[in-house]
């Protein structure tokens, strides 16, 4: 199946989802639009850059411990103890993925552009939960914690982080976070953050003299992430920019603050990230919110917001289209299905 296919099929349900006259259309359009996403991503068939390494970690579950991501251990041991093939184990993390992501999605202020650029978001998107299974399964899980972000419900907030934290480990740097997002940062600090990371990315820097403070994980340390889109970057970070610095116009509550500094905080850590993988890793928390976030200007009516979305929807998808033209989307291109009973 044409990857492109199913992401105008996708954009057309979403449509009639939020708009449809019918409210039971709408449900149903809102179904099928789950449905058919959860469905791609659950039966592909070796599309993801770790598939191949899960497919093999499920053949032998005897290697694996509980106190390594005890969620994906016992994951694989139900899938193991079923006639079902690896597929089940992919379908699974799908439902966990997807599920909350959409419905955080959906309960935004402008949904359709925020689930529009998910869908088309190469750097924290729909393609990306392909690739980084289990983190994007803690990223999704900790979507249910933002409520307690605001609240400042700290027991609910480390209890949710705990069920991440058991599916990857990264989900821990989400502690220090929940002390963060809530501070109200002058416009020139973020602004400075920004641009001194995109400075700092550019300098020969290595990571290895930290490898030891998280054992077992030194691959995130060693690797680096090549930026081979660095316009699309600039831009965003340009997106971000512009957005702090009419944050008095554009950030009407808490929850719009919150949603504008774990996206800072994810823009900031996504720069360095040519550094090194772990950046990359870490920086996933605040780019999930980057959807949300870059609507925040849709608030204010004005012909100048008009500009901005039409922006928006043209930048997305020409970095879509490109990605589907280039090598990278390659393997995507064509999207090939596995059976539960292979």
């Amino acid at each position: 199946m044409l990857l492109l296919f199913v992401i105008i099929i996708l954009i057309g349900l979403l449509c009639v989802s939020l708009y449809a006259n019918d409210i039971y259309i709408r449900r149903i359009c809102r179904c099928l639009f789950i449905f058919i996403s959860i469905y791609i991503a659950g039966f592909r068939d070796m599309i993801g850059q770790d598939y191949p390494q899960y497919v093999e970690r499920l053949k032998y579950i005897e290697e694996l411990s509980l106190f390594n991501e005890p969620s994906f251990t016992l994951l694989a041991i139900l899938v193991k103890e079923t006639d079902f093939s690896h597929v089940f184990f992919f379908l699974i993390m799908s439902i966990i993925t997807l599920i909350p992501i959409y419905k955080f999605y959906y309960s935004s202020k402008f949904p359709l552009y925020s689930i529009f650029i998910f869908l088309l978001f190469p750097g924290c998107g729909y393609l990306q939960t392909f690739n980084l299974v289990r983190q994007f399964a803690a990223i999704a899980i900790s979507l249910y914690a933002f409520k307690y972000v605001i609240n400042r419900d700290l027991m609910k907030f480390l209890l949710i982080t705990f069920v991440a934290f058991l599916f990857h480990f990264s989900a821990i740097f989400l502690i220090p976070l929940y002390y963060i997002v809530n501070l109200k940062v002058r416009n020139w600090i973020l602004v400075l953050s920004i641009i001194a990371s995109l400075l700092i990315s550019k300098l020969d820097i290595s990571l290895t003299s930290i490898v030891l403070l998280i054992p077992g994980y030194e691959s995130y340390y060693y690797n680096q992430i090549s930026n081979e889109s660095s316009t699309v970057v600039l831009i965003l970070n340009a997106f971000m920019i512009y957005i702090i610095l009419n944050k008095k116009l554009f950030v009407k509550d808490q929850a719009d603050n919150v949603f504008l500094n774990y996206t800072v905080i994810g823009i900031v850590l996504y720069n360095l990230s040519i550094i090194s993988e772990v950046f990359m890793r870490l920086s996933l928390y605040g780019l999930i919110y980057i959807p949300i976030t870059l609507t925040l200007p849709f608030i204010k009516q004005t012909n100048g917001t008009i500009v901005y979305k039409v922006t928006i929807i043209i930048f997305f998808i020409l970095v879509f289209i490109n990605l589907y033209l280039s090598g990278y989307a390659e393997d995507f291109a064509i999207l090939p299905f596995s059976s539960l009973f292979d």
